[in-house]
């Protein structure tokens, strides 16, 4: 595991820029993505009295963006009340030291995965030992600072995996050409270019005979996605029919697929993907990173 990063002004810098563009494109994807709401809340009655609410919605708006930044399958939004799927942040004084809680509740409001935790630099801590008043107010830029170290160092992943098993991306599905195999998702091409090849769970009702699960895999290129505004996006094919979690192929099942009702579209397996692949489609430019 690599060392923590040294928190430089740079950084904070960078943090306040992601800031900017992270609200930036929340507004303007309000209607491509699924919606995680992040909470920030305090743990212990003297930490409460000390952090205002405003520091808390701050907090909140901070940690949002930084996981926007890390993860931008979904749009990260700060809670207001209890909306659902929602990332959980709790932050704890522990004797001399910090740190931050995180889990994950969906949509039906389960927990999902284990708890997870992140160290804290201690407000007001340079101010101690300068001998200065505490100032709380830097608890936002902090719990951002202390959230990206942590995903820089190999714990991306297992939040990645996290939010993959407990938030879709999706919740439906159109037909492609030739059917009856071929599915698009109606997942932007421009923004999730790089899941191309990935491999999808599609939860599907199917009528008088109960929840059926599709796993297919993304084939590279783009596929119109129907409708009044219609858009380039993700195209997949179907590879398994999954019953109660027992695979079978989906060659025995061609006859039913245009009986499923999709509910949700969850991101199974992340494969990276440099664009061409065999149909020579070139991405767009790489997203730039903190």
């Amino acid at each position: 595991m690599r060392q923590h990063r040294k928190r430089t002004t740079t950084s904070a810098l960078r943090l306040a820029c992601a800031l900017v563009l992270g609200l930036a494109v929340r507004s303007a994807r309000a209607d491509d993505g699924v919606s995680v709401y992040v909470r920030f809340e305090v743990e212990g009655d003297e930490l409460r009295a000390v952090v205002t609410d405003g520091l808390v919605k701050a907090s909140a708006d901070t940690l949002a963006a930084v996981l926007g930044r890390q993860f931008d399958y979904w749009n990260f939004r700060p809670a207001r009340a209890n909306e659902l799927p929602r990332l959980e942040f709790r932050i704890r004084a522990k004797e001399e030291t910090y740190d931050i809680r995180v889990r994950l509740r969906d949509s039906d409001d389960k927990r999902v995965g284990g708890e997870k935790t992140f160290p804290l630099q201690p407000p007001g801590e340079a101010e101690r030992v300068s001998g200065t008043t505490p100032n709380l107010n830097r608890i936002p830029l902090l719990a951002g600072l202390a959230l990206q170290d942590w995903l820089q160092e190999d714990n991306g992943e297992a939040l990645l995996q996290v939010l993959e098993s407990g938030v879709p991306l999706a919740f439906k599905m159109e037909p492609a050409q030739p059917p009856p195999l071929r599915a698009i998702l109606p997942l932007s091409w421009d923004r999730h270019w790089d899941l191309g090849m990935s491999c999808f769970l599609i939860v599907c009702e199917w009528p008088d005979s109960g929840i059926v699960q599709l796993h297919s895999r993304g084939v590279g290129i783009p596929s119109l996605y129907p409708g009044s505004n219609p858009f380039q996006a993700l195209l997949v094919r179907h590879e398994s029919w999954g019953p109660n979690g027992h695979l079978e192929s989906i060659d025995h099942h061609l006859q039913h697929l245009a009986q499923l009702k999709p509910r949700k579209v969850y991101l199974e397996k992340l494969e990276t993907f440099q664009g061409g692949s065999d149909f020579n489609i070139a991405p767009p430019a790489p997203r730039d990173s903190l």
